[in-house]
């Protein structure tokens, strides 16, 4: 299935370094409707409401780590907590795997930046995908 590509977004009015795009809010008053290009990567960036521009913006490690990395369409908080969980799953997986029994399909439940999203295990290598993503992008800030 392909992406769908949104031409429009909506920046909170309170946290101009994150944008919405889906869904629509339903306090709209409480943002900024803003143009998206699907070429630009607006990680990183802050809107700026007075030039109708995203602008670059250093964020600490602490706000990269709560910003994540994109995981089936969710945004994962980098989190400690999420890496406890998740090592915590390969460690069932392979004792469920030691023992013959199927540890599949999972539903990890992880911290975002909007609060919990839902993922999909449905064999060895979706979970290894979700484990390698998350592992790499958190490595960055161990190095």
């Amino acid at each position: 299935m392909k992406d769908k590509v949104f031409s429009k977004g909506y920046v909170p009015k309170d946290d101009p370094t994150y944008i919405q795009e889906w869904p629509i809010p339903n306090n709209l008053e409480d943002y900024w409707k803003v143009d998206l290009d699907p070429e630009i990567d607006y990680r990183g960036k802050r809107y700026s409401a007075a030039s109708n521009t995203f602008e670059d913006k250093e964020l600490s490690a602490e706000q990269l780590k709560e910003i994540g990395v994109e995981i089936q369409g969710h945004m994962i908080s980098l989190s400690e907590s999420n890496q406890n969980g998740l090592s915590a799953i390969s460690t069932m997986i392979d004792k469920a795997l030691a023992l013959n029994a199927v540890p599949f399909p999972l539903y990890p439940i992880m911290e975002s930046k909007d609060g919990k999203a839902r993922l999909i295990a449905t064999d060895q290598a979706s979970f290894d995908e979700i484990f390698l993503t998350f592992g790499l992008a958190r490595q960055q800030f161990f190095t």
